[in-house]
């Protein structure tokens, strides 16, 4: 029983590290200078390359990121309820939070990425090669994620009643200052858009013999 809690504890560490390095590489890839990189990758620094590339494409890196930073999170908060509820009963699901809590916000958020601020140019250097490996096994799921949430919150403007409603309300506020030339602008585009709304058999006339 014991052995078998201080494996968790380990783990538990373990995955607070991986959530410090998650966070530090999202601070470090975005603070990192843009010129000095260029300037080192120009002279075949191969670490420089791998953060202009990683950098290259923003929503990839910072999917992935977000995705193993919240898996590592996730699976450290359960693993530290299971043990604090052996050891505490129901009650330690409370301790556990509270534990988790100020242990990921100290050591896997505000340390590393005040370190990673800090010293951002060396630290996104020395942490690139292995970044690039977790963003490549991340990326499909990265990606998969990006296209539903790009589904979901579609804007609303692609239909084609809104963009309408947009227009009149265009019109009708470049026609608001009561000018005359305003008013005659605002009535001319207001039959535009009306004779979309119109029939064959409104638009026809019968022509008398």
């Amino acid at each position: 029983m014991a052995s078998s809690l201080w494996l968790l504890a380990l783990i538990i560490i373990l995955l607070i590290l991986a959530s410090a390095f998650f966070s530090s590489a999202e601070t470090a890839l975005t603070a990192a200078s843009d010129a000095r990189m260029r300037q080192l990758a120009s002279k075949g620094n191969d670490r420089a390359r791998i953060v202009e590339a990683l950098r290259a494409d923003r929503e990839g890196l910072i999917g992935s990121i977000l995705i193993g930073n919240n898996a590592v999170n996730v699976l450290g908060s359960a693993l530290a309820t299971s043990i604090a509820i052996s050891l505490f009963g129901e009650g330690g699901l409370v301790w556990a939070t509270i534990a988790m809590t100020v242990l990921l916000v100290v050591f896997a958020e505000v340390m590393p990425k005040t370190y990673a601020f800090t010293y951002a140019d060396q630290y996104a250097l020395k942490i690139a090669p292995a970044l690039q490996l977790v963003v490549r096994l991340l990326s499909p799921l990265s990606l998969g994620l990006r296209l539903l949430a790009s589904q979901m919150i579609r804007p609303r403007l692609d239909d084609d009643h809104d963009r309408e409603e947009e227009l009149r309300g265009l019109i009708e506020l470049q026609g608001s200052n009561g000018n005359a030339d305003d008013r005659e602008r605002k009535a001319m585009l207001s039959s535009i858009l009306d004779l979309n709304e119109l029939s064959v058999d409104q638009i026809m006339t019968h022509r008398g013999t």
